[in-house]
């Protein structure tokens, strides 16, 4: 939306193009690689895998979510996990993730856009330290998209960062209310 302005319509982030991991001052770069990388799954069994995932304390666990869990990795016909992406496209991806620089896009976007974004502060002092990233990138991301003609910050409380799989409806609700306003362009 930012490179191409007029050949976006609407844009929705789902608790994520906000925050500027550079401002982690007090995090290194093994810090952040740490907390972010995904867990080694590797040669878990399916149900091994299955019975991790649902036990997740942040996700309350719905039967269609095996499938969804399922999906984020590679099942071998023995029966073992082994992940999608190698250890080493996924610290490509978090180093891209670190230095993006959210305000360095947001003054050239001129379409509808909608940030939701999760609240789990309930969790710990990390996940409120975490909150407080957030809402500062959604301040930033507020005042530079001066261009869009319509821009809100949605916030779901207690809710886990994968929303699409948290709060389905509510999320379809928001995508919903967003596409509404071009309608009225």
């Amino acid at each position: 939306a930012s490179l191409f302005p007029y050949g976006v319509s609407a844009v929705v982030l789902v608790d994520g193009g906000v925050v500027d991991m550079r401002s982690l001052s007090d995090a290194s770069w093994a810090d952040i690689e740490h907390d972010l990388q995904s867990p080694d799954v590797s040669g878990l069994s399916r149900d091994e895998f299955l019975a991790r995932t649902r036990s997740r304390r942040d996700l309350p666990w719905r039967p269609e979510l095996d499938e969804i869990a399922l999906s984020t990795v590679c099942v071998r016909e023995d029966g073992a996990i082994s992940p999608r992406l190698t250890h080493e496209s996924q610290r490509k991806i978090l180093r891209s993730v670190r230095e993006y620089r959210p305000a360095d896009y947001f003054e050239a976007v001129a379409c509808p856009v909608t940030i939701v974004l999760a609240d789990n502060s309930t969790a710990d002092e990390r996940a409120r330290a975490f909150l407080a990233l957030k809402q500062q990138g959604a301040d930033a991301a507020l005042m530079g998209l001066r261009r869009s003609p319509d821009r809100r910050v949605v916030w779901f409380s207690e809710t886990a960062h994968n929303i699409p799989v948290h709060r389905p409806e509510a999320l379809t609700a928001e995508i919903e209310m967003t596409i509404a306003t071009l309608d009225d362009e």
